[in-house]
C-alpha cells in the first residue's frame, strides 16, 4: 500500500469530504435564495447529501489495519455531518406548512453529488477484474480504494506492464480486503500468473489448479454448472510455461478420435 503514495490512498476520502462540505454549504445558500420554505427544503437536501456521503465514503477510505470497521465509521460520521450542513434552524418562527415543490428542490440539490458519483462509477464498471481496461482499473482504484476488485484490476494492469512484484503486492491487499474469501479464486489465478511470469511453473500450476477447484465448487453451490465462463487461463502460462488451452483441447480431440477408431 505504501508504494501507491499518500495522495493516491487518501485523495478519495479527502475529495468526498470536500464535496460534502461544498455541496452542503452550496445547498444552504441556494435554498435560502430559491425557496421560501427553507426548513423542509433543507431537510430534503440533507437526506440526499447524507445518502451520497454514506455511499461514497465507504468505498473512498483506503484499507487499514483495523479491517472494514473504519470505513463504516467514516461513512456514518460523514453522513451525519451531511445531515447538519444544509440545515438552518429558525428559532421563534412557527412551523412551516409542508409543500412538495421545496422538498423536491431540496432533495434534487442534495442528490446531485450522488448522481454524479454513480454515473462515474457506472462508466468505470467492469464485469471481472481481468477484463478491466487501463483507464477503468486506474480510476476505479483511485475513486474506491476500499473496493478489493479495484485492487485486483490494478494488479492485472500492473502485471501486464511487466511489474510482477508490485502486482503481487496489490493482489495481497485485495486478498486481505475481500470478505469471506469471495475473491479467493480470482486472487489465486492472479498469483499463479505472477509466478508463471517469473517462470516458476510448478508453483503456478498448483495455485491455478486450486483456483479451478474453487471455481468448480462455487459453480456447484450456486447451480451455475457452465464452467466455461469462469475458466480463465493465465496469459503467462502459455508464454513461459508452455501450458495453453488450445494444446489441451487438441490432445483431447485426438484421444477422442483414437478411441472412436
Amino acid at each position: 500500500m505504501s508504494e501507491l503514495g499518500l495522495v493516491t490512498l487518501w485523495g478519495p476520502p479527502a475529495l468526498v469530504v470536500g464535496v460534502v462540505l461544498a455541496a452542503g454549504v452550496g445547498a444552504r445558500i441556494a435554498l435560502s435564495r430559491l425557496s421560501r420554505d427553507r426548513r423542509h427544503a433543507a431537510l430534503a437536501a440533507s437526506v440526499g447529501l447524507a445518502l451520497f456521503a454514506f455511499i461514497a465514503a465507504h468505498d473512498a477510505l483506503p484499507p487499514t489495519l483495523f479491517g472494514a470497521a473504519p470505513r463504516w465509521v467514516f461513512a456514518v460520521v460523514l453522513a451525519l455531518v451531511a445531515l447538519v450542513l444544509p440545515w438552518r434552524r429558525r428559532a421563534g418562527h412557527p412551523p412551516e406548512r409542508l409543500r412538495p415543490a421545496p422538498v423536491v428542490l431540496g432533495l434534487g440539490l442534495g442528490l446531485l453529488p450522488l448522481f454524479a458519483w454513480l454515473g462515474i462509477e457506472g462508466a468505470l464498471a467492469f464485469a471481472e477484474p481481468e477484463e478491466a481496461g487501463e483507464l477503468q482499473a486506474t480510476w476505479r482504484h483511485r475513486m474506491a480504494p476500499g473496493d478489493p476488485r479495484a485492487w485486483l484490476a490494478l494488479a492485472h494492469q500492473t502485471l501486464r506492464a511487466g511489474d510482477a512484484e508490485r502486482a503481487q503486492a496489490l493482489t495481497a491487499v485485495a486478498a486481505e480486503m475481500a470478505p469471506g474469501g469471495k475473491l479467493e479464486a480470482a486472487t489465486l489465478e492472479l498469483r499463479a500468473e505472477v509466478l508463471a511470469a517469473a517462470s516458476e511453473c510448478e508453483e503456478a500450476r498448483e495455485l491455478f489448479e486450486q483456483a479451478l477447484e474453487l471455481r468448480a465448487r462455487e459453480a456447484m453451490e450456486t447451480l451455475e454448472l457452465n464452467l466455461e465462463d469462469s475458466y480463465r487461463m493465465p496469459r503467462s502460462f502459455a508464454a513461459n510455461c508452455g501450458w495453453a488451452p488450445a494444446a489441451s483441447t487438441e490432445d483431447g480431440d485426438a484421444d477422442a478420435e483414437g478411441g472412436q477408431e
